[in-house]
């Protein structure tokens, strides 16, 4: 939660960033992976802090992606 405070604080173009945008891709992507990792695991268990992980780094990535 620290890192979206942060990042929503960030500005480009004296503008912030709305990261509303960025999440909905990124829950929607790093739930798509660890389903992916899920299933190559033989449906083991789901690594939640990976999920987290590729969540936050999708979110980031769409957001610069977009500005």
């Amino acid at each position: 939660m620290l890192g979206l405070c942060c990042l929503k604080k960030l500005s480009m173009k004296n503008e912030v960033i709305d990261m509303s945008a960025a999440i909905i891709p990124g829950v929607t992507l790093g739930l798509f992976i660890a389903w992916i990792f899920f299933r190559i695991n033989d449906g083991k268990k789901i690594d939640w802090g990976m999920t987290l992980a590729y969540i936050l780094l999708i979110s980031v990535m769409w957001i610069y992606g977009i500005y």
